[in-house]
């Protein structure tokens, strides 16, 4: 071991699985991995770009670590990632090394020029490991398409992370029988616009269900999708196999058909219902999400008001709301009729309210059903407590053994609020997906 590296991930699943790769390439440098960042000798800040927050959020770790130099001088920092992608002269004067997602693969060349740290070894038993959700042995994350081809007017990412690139069917096959062999009980297939996958014969919807009836005590899930390529071919393959969970994430962004055209989405509200309708109608039991933005340039108070019509039609399961933030690069940058970012605030807080109550209300439907539920880890508020979820995404609260971790329960829910499950194990066999 020539040294401690700590990576610390921000953003969505996709930066998950890419500090996934680049723990891989810090191990073959030589480098143990540590969760305790303030005392490792090199650390990686795997970015995230899509809102001001994040960034202000990686800006204060980069404070930290500058003070966490003054102790230790040798500490090397290097940046990975969307926000490396628009690289500026604070990046540059703040870390060692900045690279963007699309180079991510000079990452085990910069490593091999690094100078080792001094007194190497000398902490190594003292700090704890790192574990990252993408390593655990029970559930993975495969991405399957990186990049986007939409240019959705208020999105970073076609900047930062390239055109659309879709991996070849069979290694990602392949990479599913070496999971499943290894005893991997969940596997959630990632893409910025996933069931757009596309390579020769190979579509997302066959891909999905070759995966599922190949492996059918693996349970599937899938993020993102766009409302334009979900195709009922996609629904049938969810519907057919048990063990594609009964889930979809598929952002709705606003209520108004003027905002979409502006946010260039490229479908109407009326257009996203319809497929909302048929994917409730082939799956009763689905469970949707969905991701919001409030006040984007030229959304008027009927136009807010439309979206708040619309959520409370498709009464979500769960929501991820923002207010809009402007991301420097972006189309959007360049519209007329900004909203004053009060009214943005405001309008969130509106949302937030109606879709909480909703959520409280489509959440009780669960209580007193019993499912068969993915015991992932120890809650963080009670060790005797465990964190488990649902086939449909949700969490779920249940007081358990540690070995129950990394094992599916059957789980009576006996209570629930507007976030959270609570539920006690029902000790009965339990079967496959």
């Amino acid at each position: 071991m020539i040294g401690r590296a700590s990576i610390l991930t921000y953003g969505c699943q996709m930066n998950e699985a890419d500090s996934s790769d680049i723990g891989l390439a810090l191990r073959e440098a030589g480098y143990g991995l540590t969760s305790a960042w303030e005392q490792a000798d090199l650390v990686v800040l795997n970015t995230c770009a899509i809102r001001e927050k994040a960034e202000d959020r990686i800006k204060g770790t980069l404070g930290q670590l500058r003070a966490v130099r003054a102790k230790r001088p040798w500490l090397v920092v290097g940046v990975m990632g969307c926000m490396a992608a628009q690289s500026s002269e604070y990046l540059e004067r703040e870390a060692d090394f900045v690279i963007p997602p699309l180079a991510a693969g000079k990452l085990p060349e910069v490593l091999a020029g690094l100078p080792p740290p001094p007194g190497v070894g000398e902490e190594a038993g003292d700090l704890p490991p790192l574990q990252m959700e993408q390593e655990t042995e029970f559930k993975r994350y495969l991405p399957i398409i990186r990049g986007c081809d939409y240019r959705c007017t208020f999105c970073v990412v076609p900047n930062t992370r390239g055109p659309e690139m879709n991996e070849p069917a069979e290694p990602l096959l392949a990479a599913v029988d070496r999971m499943s062999g290894a005893g991997v009980l969940e596997i959630t297939l990632l893409g910025q616009t996933v069931n757009a996958y596309r390579h020769g014969e190979w579509d997302f919807a066959r891909l999905l269900e070759t995966m599922a009836r190949r492996h059918p005590h693996v349970s599937f899930r899938f993020l993102t999708s766009h409302p334009r390529d979900f195709t009922d071919r996609v629904i049938e393959a969810m519907a057919s196999n048990a063990n594609v969970m009964p889930y979809l994430h598929l952002p709705l962004q606003s209520g108004s058909d003027k905002i979409l055209r502006r946010m260039k989405r490229l479908y109407s509200v009326s257009e996203y219902l319809a497929v909302i309708e048929r994917a409730r109608a082939a799956i009763p039991t689905l469970a949707v999400s969905t991701d919001i933005i409030c006040g984007f340039p030229g959304e008027t108070e009927e136009d807010f008001e439309l979206t708040l019509e619309a959520v409370r039609r498709l009464r979500y399961d769960s929501a991820f709301m923002f207010y809009y933030s402007e991301r420097p690069g972006t189309p959007a940058v360049k519209l007329g009729d900004k909203i004053p970012v009060q009214v943005r605030k405001e309008r969130l807080a509106r949302l937030i309210e109606v879709q909480k109550a909703i959520q409280h209300e489509v959440n009780q439907r669960d209580v007193a059903s019993e499912q068969r539920c993915l015991v992932e880890r120890v809650s963080r508020r009670d060790p005797e407590v465990m964190l488990a979820r649902t086939p449909g995404n949700k969490s779920l609260l249940v007081r358990a053994p540690r070995s129950t971790i990394g094992s599916y329960q059957r789980v009576r829910i006996e209570r629930a609020d507007s976030f959270t499950l609570y539920g006690e194990i029902s000790f009965q066999p339990i079967s496959a997906p």
